[in-house]
């Protein structure tokens, strides 16, 4: 089934929402984000597009 477009964040609800947002905040500032996403950080290019699969 191909339907509309939706966020992941209105089906997570506000809440956790917020407290993602909190904790990439907190990773990108402390430096944890770049150590963990290191070799994601040096590509000159990447295709980050999302695809769902249904079988």
């Amino acid at each position: 089934r191909r339907g509309g477009v939706t966020s992941v964040w209105t089906r997570v609800g506000p809440r956790v929402e917020q407290r993602v947002v909190e904790q990439l905040r907190a990773d990108l500032a402390g430096g944890r984000w770049a150590e963990r996403n290191r070799d994601l950080a040096a590509l000159d290019a990447a295709e980050l597009g999302l695809r769902l699969l249904v079988a």
